[in-house]
């Protein structure tokens, strides 16, 4: 279902992820925390996902780039402390972008 956001401008991060059966447990664990501690952050105002057998997308929506980068901190103390999610980020990616418009 769409993440109800308010009108423009705001920021996505857009992480992208390839799943294989030896990264699932990661990537649940991080789909996880990230679950559990966007809602709570400043800035924070909302997220959609689509999960295919091998490809995750998940699109966190922001009201500023600072918010972004906040949240992005506790992300990587969250990865820190699981060092197998280092190689798991090998086959992501993540990608900020400004969102001028919405269209119907």
């Amino acid at each position: 279902m769409p993440a109800a956001t308010p009108n423009p401008p705001y920021y996505s991060l857009a992480l992208t992820t390839i799943v294989s059966p030896g990264t699932l447990e990661i990537f649940t664990k991080l789909n996880e925390f990230v679950k559990e501690t966007t809602p709570k952050a400043r800035g924070f105002l909302g997220l959609e996902e689509a999960k295919g057998q091998k490809e995750w997308i998940t699109i966190l929506y922001w009201t500023d780039r600072e918010a972004i980068d906040e949240w992005s901190k506790d992300l990587r103390v969250f990865a820190a402390k699981h060092p197998t999610l280092m190689m798991a980020f090998l086959s992501s990616k993540a990608r900020i972008a400004k969102v001028e418009k919405a269209l119907p």
